[in-house]
């Protein structure tokens, strides 16, 4: 599952569909939402907040999380 930790107004001109938006302001709150056991690949828009995204979501309990960086670097796999 991609997680996409941007702002809503971030996705206004570059969003990938696949992908669920859960802003990092937001990511908290919405943990227990997710299941901890299922593989994750997190992206922003240029690395930072992904990677403060995968540290709460390890510390949390999350099994399988990958950083996967910026968007743009991240379309280049996809």
């Amino acid at each position: 599952m991609l997680i996409d930790v941007r702002n809503d107004y971030e996705l206004i001109d570059n969003k990938i569909i696949e992908a669920v938006n859960i802003s990092l302001d937001h990511l908290y709150s919405e943990l227990n939402k997710l299941d901890k056991n299922k593989p994750y690949l997190v992206f922003c828009r240029s690395g930072n907040r992904s990677k403060y995204a995968v540290d709460l979501m390890i510390k949390n309990g999350f099994t399988e999380v990958m950083d996967g960086g910026g968007i743009n670097e991240l379309k280049k796999l996809i």
